[in-house]
């Protein structure tokens, strides 16, 4: 493996050209044609020997880098398996479903995944689902500059490998999965009842972890109120602290507070049967869980939780990647909804 800077000549035809010494690095010193990939494109190509070439270059032709959808400003490390040639790291990172969403100031806060890209090399483009061809196999992205530590917005091939952050169909799965196999990663995710099965089994975790449960009638919600005074209520697959709802018996009735379109709500249902229809109405049976509540740190009326991050390294190791301390909106009330929606910061 070797890396190298990548230029273009105007040549018609499919070509690489390379230095004699830096073909016999690669191996590739007698090759006459070859497969080269970029993503999961491939196109043949004539191996072109040229002492004139620098050693620390391969020189594709307009053609060749047109076909392949190759940007030339990263640094590349290349890599020759049998007759094929790859330029990479290629990875794809999905950030959301609609491209308006990937805004400048996002990609700005995404170069903190790029400090070490001395060390990665490669394309490393961010996208939207929406921006996605499954047909074509490209996507319209913004892929990183090393150079000015900017991003150049163009159509690539599917990477080689890829980051989601969203949820996505099952024919989208299919899609991803088909074009990359096992290096689609994040690839699923765990639902909170899951989490709850595991953790709620294991020793070491087993005291620390809330009383859960699935909401299949209005009685699962009674009887954790009756338990605690207060209970969450929490689709079961849901992200990001939304669908959030608090759920607490008063002396007025059964209060529900939530959050909706940036706003705090409160429900107030003052008999028990007229709570249990708004309880069936709105969650339904089977999709969200009860939970008993906890003390949530408050900072300025407005709640705090902590969230570790943790993936599967390349050891197939668990790692905790990052922690991340979110606050939520402080609410009209001087009693703040620990629903509230949080933020990143």
């Amino acid at each position: 493996m070797k890396t190298c800077k990548i230029k273009t000549s105007e040549s018609k035809k499919n070509t690489v050209e390379l230095h004699p010494d830096t073909a016999a690095a690669l191996g590739i010193a007698t090759f006459k044609k070859a497969v080269v990939k970029f993503g999961i494109l491939r196109h043949f190509a004539d191996v072109v020997l040229n002492g004139e070439v620098a050693e620390t270059e391969l020189i594709l032709s307009t053609r060749l880098a047109s076909n392949l959808h190759i940007p030339d400003f990263p640094d590349y490390e290349v890599k020759v398996s049998g007759n094929e040639i790859e330029f990479g790291p290629f990875i794809g990172m999905l950030m959301s479903s609609e491209d308006k969403r990937l805004t400048w100031s996002l990609l700005e806060r995404m170069k903190v995944y790029l400090s070490d890209y001395e060390n990665l090399h490669g394309a490393v483009v961010f996208f939207e689902l929406d921006k996605a061809d499954d047909v074509g196999r490209l996507i319209e992205g913004y892929c990183y500059r090393p150079d000015t530590k900017t991003f150049e917005k163009g159509i690539f091939p599917f990477p080689a490998s890829m980051y989601r952050s969203i949820g996505l169909s099952d024919r989208w799965k299919n899609c991803f999965l088909t074009a990359m196999g096992d290096r689609f990663f994040n690839s699923h995710y765990f639902s909170k009842w899951e989490m709850y099965q595991w953790y709620s089994a294991n020793p070491a975790f087993a005291g620390h972890v809330p009383f859960t449960n699935i909401l299949r009638t209005a009685d699962d919600v009674f009887e954790m109120l009756e338990r605690y005074g207060k209970a969450f209520i929490k689709p079961i697959s849901g992200l990001g602290g939304h669908g959030i709802t608090q759920a607490a018996a008063t002396e007025n009735g059964y209060e529900f507070k939530y959050r909706e379109k940036g706003e705090n709500i409160r429900a107030l249902k003052a008999a028990k049967e007229e709570a249990a229809e708004y309880i069936k109405i709105r969650f339904g049976s089977g999709r969200c869980l009860v939970q008993q509540p906890i003390d949530l740190i408050k900072v300025n009326d407005c709640v705090i939780d902590f969230r570790c991050i943790a993936q599967k390294n390349r050891f197939g190791k668990w790692v905790c990647m990052a922690v991340i301390g979110r606050y939520g909106k402080r609410a009209a009330s001087s009693a703040t909804s620990p629903a509230a929606a949080p933020r990143l910061f």
